[in-house]
């Protein structure tokens, strides 16, 4: 959940966010930037690391991990993220797949959003 900092309203703080992406990226409902993020969340968590039923060859204690780990997983960090407003764009190196950053020029604000899945 994001929360206010700096005085910026959490609405505005994604106003902000979504105005630095290229608008065939920002997922809208129905639209090709929504099918652009399915598309990205299915990469960065594939089924068969998440569901018992896509993986064939588990042992019984295997899939019962699965599950304990899927039920925790979604419990303490499914679709958390931070949000940290930057000064300045930083390189990417070394930087896990689920981190993204969105500059609005206009307002000369970078943000780096961090989500773990």
């Amino acid at each position: 959940m994001l929360k206010q900092f700096h005085g910026i309203s959490v609405s505005f703080q994604v106003h902000l966010y979504f105005s630095g992406i290229p608008e065939a990226k920002v997922p809208y409902v129905n639209s090709v930037g929504e099918k652009y993020r399915i598309k990205q969340l299915l990469h960065q968590l594939p089924p068969h690391d998440n569901e018992v039923r896509y993986c064939n060859a588990l042992h019984e204690d295997e899939k019962k991990e699965l599950r304990l780990f899927s039920q925790q997983r979604k419990k303490e960090a499914l679709g958390r993220g931070t949000l940290k407003q930057l000064t300045e764009p930083q390189p990417c190196r070394n930087v896990s797949p689920y981190h993204f950053y969105s500059k609005n020029y206009r307002a000369n604000v970078v943000f780096l959003i961090s989500v773990i899945l």
